[in-house]
């Protein structure tokens, strides 16, 4: 497992589409997420209720964990974990704002056997969970790790949000140590402070890939490494 904090320039990868995504291979990537973590760029306003994906390792059936915009509303941001349980539920939503865009943001999601997703951005908890107890499952060899799109249906492309990086541990972090994680990223300025999550055990820097693509490997154990499929782009942060 990566150990350091990284302290490079920041990049995101963009210009997602149904074409333009990234892809693992068959049973890599973590998909059982006590906590998973998004560094983004908001590249612009998600303004529909049409569901457009991010990331995510999940099954047509809702085992694994997906983040997506629109989905609760037009604007808004929020994450779905399944499997097990009652099946599977959806994080209390974020309403992206004006102000939002052109700007980075952190986002923790975790699953409660009580109390469903819970998703916090800039380290603050979004609303409260609620509804039926999950548990996370695993979505099967076949649900690829994906980012920039829905590995099960075309027309979830997801343009709205550029990734700086992508993390995720089978640890829960507690909200004190969420807050200290987003709290170190956002005031580390354009060169990127990444601190490691407790169990972290997958790790995607934009960095890494930049600046023309190809393989993205991962940075814990190197287990998992994404290919690149159409273009994707990236760009320096200013």
């Amino acid at each position: 497992m990566g150990g350091a904090d990284s302290r490079e320039p920041l990049y995101y990868a963009h210009n997602w589409s149904d074409t333009n995504y990234y892809q693992g291979p068959s049973g890599a990537g973590r998909a059982v997420v006590g906590t998973v973590r998004l560094v983004g760029y908001w590249i612009d306003m998600p303004t529909s209720g049409v569901q457009k994906i991010i990331a995510g390792r999940i099954s047509a059936a809702q085992h694994g964990w997906r983040i997506n915009t629109g989905l609760g509303g037009a604007s808004t941001i929020s994450v779905v974990m399944g499997g097990s349980l009652s099946g599977w539920a959806i994080s209390p939503t974020y309403t992206v704002q004006a102000g939002d865009v052109g700007e980075l943001f952190v986002l923790h999601a975790w699953p409660d056997l009580s109390t469903g997703v819970h998703m916090a951005i800039g380290g603050a908890e979004v609303g409260a969970g609620s509804g039926s107890a999950i548990a996370v499952t695993e979505p099967g060899a076949g649900d690829l790790l994906t980012l920039g799109r829905y590995q099960h249906a075309g027309g979830f492309g997801c343009p709205h949000i550029g990734i700086v990086s992508l993390c995720a541990s089978p640890t829960v972090m507690t909200l004190p140590q969420i807050a200290a994680d987003a709290s170190a990223i956002m005031s580390s300025g354009n060169k990127l402070v990444l601190p490691t999550m407790p169990g972290e055990d997958m790790r995607f820097v934009a960095f890494d890939a930049r600046p023309s693509g190809g393989d993205w490997h991962d940075r814990d154990g190197d287990n998992c490494t994404l290919s690149e499929n159409g273009t994707v782009s990236f760009t320096a942060v200013p």
